[in-house]
Order: structure tokens, then sequence, then C-alpha cells
């Protein structure tokens, strides 16, 4: 039997043809390279990698041809972009990293969801997006000042501060009918007329530091008011400042509360003022939670009176609260509701609930609007209703 004739010297022979074949008119020798500076090792890396390259030219006989389905356009000779069907879009998923994923629930800080939580915060089709707590949109928070000199709602505090160095000044009007006098009601003809503007101006002295200070100019007349003699008062009702502190701010809750000082100086003297013709002193705490584009506020305070009033007598002290919502429904518009609560100790309360709206006109104009309705009033004067409104420049 014939031994096998030797093939390692066609082996060598085919595969150095091949390549040959193969090889380029640019490509660079191994002598070359090394007279480039390069040494064995990165010239044997180079020869390495070029097995794993992609081919440098791409023949058309590589390409396969387009596979048509069924119906016109298989059948004839025309094939345009309108039979290429649009690309499936699969869901968004949120991929977990380590074993933790982050989404933000709303655009500020970033919390952490695990588990059920991010499985919610995933998203299906079958949910039907809440109108309050998971809005499609979520709107830059504006702030404005209240009636007491610093940012809040209509009258009421709340926790939040503004941007530190911020300067506003706001002009407003406030009108008030009262119907009663030392707790009995009044004929149409027996009343006391109330006309207020209050000038007012706020700094944010420091990023936890506002400090607001007004005065305002009174015109008060009485109609045939049981027990004082008929008057008209023009000037000054008093003068105030007001510094609120916030000692906590919690950004991944979106949670403040902020502790309230004011100094009141009475000025005029009149039957209707909360307060007395003295100094009297204020001292309240205001929490905010903010969600999305609705904060949930409230309030506490007592209002030290050191003086007398229109009658020379001593005016009692003065506890306050009160709860209130704010919820914004575009950049511009922030829809308010409070419960305002006053107990003038031993001497009666009053309950209002006061509808009312901020209105961002522009980057430095806002105006404000409050319509206060009496749910109970057992206090002495009451009246039979207020409005108060105003404008607001950020300089």
């Amino acid at each position: 039997m014939l031994a096998p004739r030797p093939r390692r010297s066609l082996l060598a022979f085919a595969l150095g043809a091949g390549m040959a074949a193969t090889a380029h008119a640019d490509a660079l020798s191994d002598q070359d390279l090394a007279r480039y500076g390069f040494g064995e090792t990165m010239v044997h890396t180079l020869r390495d990698s070029e097995v794993h390259e992609p081919p440098r030219q791409i023949r058309s006989a590589d390409i396969p041809p387009p596979v048509l389905g069924s119906g016109p356009a298989a059948a004839s000779s025309t094939f345009t972009d309108k039979d290429i069907p649009e690309p499936t879009v699969g869901p968004s998923r949120l991929i977990l990293q380590g074993g933790r994923g982050q989404e933000a629930p709303y655009e500020g800080p970033t919390r952490l969801y695990q588990g059920s939580d991010g499985k919610e915060m995933e998203g299906t089709f079958k949910e039907v997006e809440n109108f309050f707590f998971r809005p499609n949109r979520h709107f830059d928070r504006f702030v404005t000042m209240n009636e007491n000199d610093t940012t809040g709602l209509i009258e009421m505090f709340t926790g939040e501060i503004d941007t530190q160095g911020n300067f506003y000044g706001r002009v407003g009007v406030g009108y008030t009918d009262y119907h009663k006098s030392f707790g009995s009601g009044l004929p149409g003809s027996e009343r006391i007329e109330q006309l207020v503007f209050p000038i007012s101006a706020m700094w944010v002295a420091g990023k936890d530091l506002e400090i607001g200070t007004s005065f305002t100019p009174i015109n008060e007349e009485s109609y045939s008011f049981p027990l004082i003699s008929d008057y008209t008062v023009g000037g000054i009702r008093d003068v105030k400042t007001t510094a609120k502190y916030r000692f906590l701010d919690n950004p991944e809750d979106r949670v403040s509360v902020a502790a309230i000082f004011s100094l009141d100086v009475g000025v005029e003297n009149t039957v209707t003022r909360v307060g007395s013709n003295g100094v009297d002193y204020l001292m309240a705490l205001a929490i905010t939670k903010r969600t999305h584009n609705m904060g949930v506020h409230a309030e506490a305070g007592w209002l030290f009176a050191n003086g007398l009033d229109r009658s020379n007598n001593r005016v009692p002290d003065v506890g306050i609260a009160a709860l209130g919502v704010d919820f914004q429904t575009s950049p511009e518009l922030d829809w308010i509701l409070e419960v305002d609560y006053t107990d003038l100790l031993n001497e009666g309360e009053r309950l209002e609930i006061i509808p009312g709206l901020k209105w961002k006109i522009s980057d430095r104009w806002r105006y404000d609007l409050g319509v206060p309705l009496t749910a109970v009033d057992t206090m002495a004067q009451g009246f039979y209703y207020r409005v108060t409104t105003g404008f607001q420049f950020k300089f």
C-alpha cells in the first residue's frame, strides 16, 4: 500500500496565494511599521486585529436581494418607500442597574424607587393620569406676597421662602362692609364702610429669611352705628414689620417649616381693628408640603395685644389658625382656597373661607385676588362682605 504524499507544501502555497490576493496595495509591511517606530508587540497586535476586522470593501454580490411580500408591489417591478412599513416602537422600560433604579417623581430632587414603587413609576397604557397627583406637566412654581408682607396665599403665611436677593413691592385695595355691632345685627341703614390701601415691600435677605414692612392708609365711615357716634377716619391705620425665617427645608420631600414674628403699631383708632391701638406682637408657625403642582399649607399663631380699643378698653389676645391649598393649573395661574380661624379670647370667634387666585402677568408683575366669605362669626363687629386685591412688582 502506497503511503500518502505529503501535502504540507501544497497547503502552504495555497494559503500564501490567498493572503496575497486579499492584500491591499496601501498595506504596510512589518518592516515599514518597525521603521516608523512601532515595537514588535504592537506589530503583532495590529496583525492579529486584521483577522477580526470587517472587509474594507463590500461587493454588491454580498448584499442579499430584498424579500418582498405578496401584493401589487411584489407582482410588479416597481417598489417605493411607501411599501416599507414603519418600525415598531416598543414600550420604554426602566433598566435597573445593580439592583437599584432612579426615577424622578417630579422636576426636582431625585428619589429612589424600588419594588412596587418602581413598577408604578414605569407606568402602563392601562393607567389614567391623575389630574392632581400624577399630572402630565409640572409647572415652574412662582411665589407672591400675601396681605401680611411676606410670601404666602391671600392672608395666611406659608413655609416657603423666595429666592435670595429678590425684592417685591405691593399696592393693594380692600373693601369691607360691616353689618354687625357689638354682637347685634344692623338694619341696612346702619353700617360701617371701610376702604384700605395697603402698601408693602418685601426683601429676601437670606436663603431662609424674608423681611417685609407695610403701612395702610384707611378711610372708614360709620352711619348710625349703635353705641358709637358717627365718625369718619382717614389716615394711616397701622405700620407693620414682619420677618419670616425658614428653619426646616427638605427638598426631597418638599416640606418646609417657617417661624413668623411681626410688630403691628396702631396709628388710627377704629372699632373694627382685630388688635389694639398700641404695639401688638404676632408669633406664628407655618408649614408647607408641596407635591407636583399642588401645595398644602397650615398656620397657627398668637397675637399679643398691648393696648386699648377705640372705647379705651383693653383688647384681649387673639389666636389665629389657617389651612390652605393652592393648585397651579398653568405657568401663570395659581388657584387658592383658605380657611381662616380667628379667636378673640372670650370675646367671640370667626371662621372665614377665602377663595382666590394668583396671576403671573409677566416675569415682574403679579396680581392677587381674594373674596373672604364668613361661615361662623360671633365677634362683636362682623362684616357683610369684603374683597381684597392687589398688584405686585418684582424689582
